[in-house]
């Protein structure tokens, strides 16, 4: 019988199929690198900035709704609130047993102390008997409390809202360098927010609200920190965002991308036949 000889089929050399990898290696790290200069951060901490805001504590006091629980023989009433060092008045007009009335009445109340309490007092005849309210927190700028009175033969609910008036903000730099500066705010029982520009000057930024009494409020800043990176704060928290730095992700892309070209550079040499 004759002799035969086994032929392997030749591999195919490891220099055509070694770019491969790293082909879908750097196609992988530019999708992420484009994901993160669109909706990557990284938070920042540290005191970046001092701010300071001042302006005038008070209550919003509101009359909301009125119950007639029993005839009033045609008769107003009066109600006067005690809050502070302040006393006012309101007057509940006459009204049918059974019905309800919306008056929304208000009074700003200006306060000092930190924590308040209200007392009513409903004048029948002359007689006037005292009711404690709930203690209010003034340092909790848009905190309301709830308030049900009843006095035969009216029942009264009243609304008590922390509020601040002719509000100024100061900010100083400290470890970064305030480029942008704004008042964000709501003055109203579901109203919408309403952004104030505050003037920046010799690296500090300030602004006013005369004549505005806010519910709640917050401070947006643009800052740059080292005169490289862009910052922004917000809420609380200071992000570096790479959508407003984007030479970051580009130099990442970049160095990476060189890596990958050495790695594949060495490997061909390596494999290249002698």
């Amino acid at each position: 019988m004759g002799k035969y000889r086994k032929y392997r089929r030749p591999k195919r050399a490891p220099e055509r199929r070694s770019g491969r990898p790293l082909l879908a290696l750097g196609v992988s790290l530019s999708i992420l690198y484009a994901l993160l200069a669109a909706y990557g951060y990284v938070p920042i901490g540290g005191e970046l900035f001092d701010l300071s805001v001042d302006g005038a504590r008070v209550v919003n006091v509101t009359l909301y709704r009125v119950a007639y629980i029993a005839p009033t023989g045609n008769r107003s009433y009066v109600v006067e609130l005690q809050l502070g060092e302040s006393v006012e008045d309101f007057v509940i007009p006459a009204g049918e047993e059974g019905r309800r009335a919306v008056l929304g009445e208000s009074r700003l109340v200006r306060v000092d102390q930190e924590v308040v309490q209200p007392r009513l007092k409903v004048f029948d005849d002359g007689v006037g008997i005292p009711y404690p309210g709930p203690p209010i927190n003034t340092s909790r700028i848009g905190r309301y409390e709830d308030f049900i009175l009843p006095h035969y033969p009216l029942e009264l609910y009243f609304v008590f809202t922390v509020q601040l008036c002719n509000l100024s903000v100061r900010v100083e730099p400290a470890g970064a360098s305030v480029t942008r500066a704004r008042l964000l705010y709501v003055d109203r029982e579901d109203g919408e927010e309403v952004e104030k520009e505050l003037p920046c000057a010799g690296g500090s930024c300030s602004g006013s609200l005369e004549g505005v009494c806010v519910r709640s409020y917050r401070v947006a800043l643009d800052l740059v920190l080292f005169g490289v990176f862009k910052l922004s704060h917000e809420n609380g928290r200071a992000l570096l965002r790479f959508s407003e730095n984007l030479w970051i992700p580009s130099a990442m892309f970049v160095a990476t991308a060189a890596s990958l070209y050495l790695v594949h550079k060495r490997s061909r040499q390596r494999t290249k036949p002698a």
